[in-house]
């Protein structure tokens, strides 16, 4: 547990362009973490299509598994170290978990992840990635707030059950 990097990248303007998904790639492998990637069809697709697939075979770091359902993707999240991601529900998932994250996208709609240093956004290339993954995971100890304290639906309960409004 919080010993490797999970990395899940789909969107298309990272995963069919070949010189973002090699920045992305060779990012992952330089920064020397240990890196799970769930990799979707369509980007393993795009991975040999792009000529990538003997770097990762080669590589001693970075493992591409096959897909995972949701909570398995939730207990990977909760268990990771950091999260490398492009996807905008991974991001907030991982400040949920208290995971730091790292953003392959020039923008985000959860501004209020970067604002609070939970959440970075790099480009898709080698040396920015391999260099934010090496300090991402060690740079937060507190918990975030500004989403609740995960415990809503008991407070609703017990309000509930004692009739109380405030």
């Amino acid at each position: 547990e919080k010993n490797y990097v999970l990395a899940t990248i789909h969107r298309d303007f990272n995963t069919d362009n070949p010189d973002r998904l090699t920045g992305i790639i060779d990012g992952l492998i330089a920064s020397g973490e240990q890196i799970v990637f769930p990799a979707h069809p369509r980007v393993r697709k795009q991975i040999e299509k792009f000529g990538l697939l003997p770097s990762i075979i080669e590589s001693s770091n970075l493992r591409m598994i096959s897909p995972v359902g949701y909570l398995d993707m939730l207990c990977l999240e909760m268990a990771a170290k950091t999260i490398v991601t492009d996807s905008g529900g991974v991001q907030k998932e991982a400040c949920f978990h208290g995971v730091p994250c790292v953003t392959v996208r020039p923008s985000t709609e959860w501004v209020e992840t970067v604002e609070s240093g939970w959440n970075r956004l790099v480009e898709a290339n080698r040396d920015s990635i391999a260099e934010l993954l090496r300090v991402a995971g060690s740079a937060r100890q507190d918990v975030l707030a500004f989403y609740g304290n995960g415990r809503a639906s008991e407070e609703i309960t017990d309000r509930i059950s004692t009739g109380t409004t405030e």
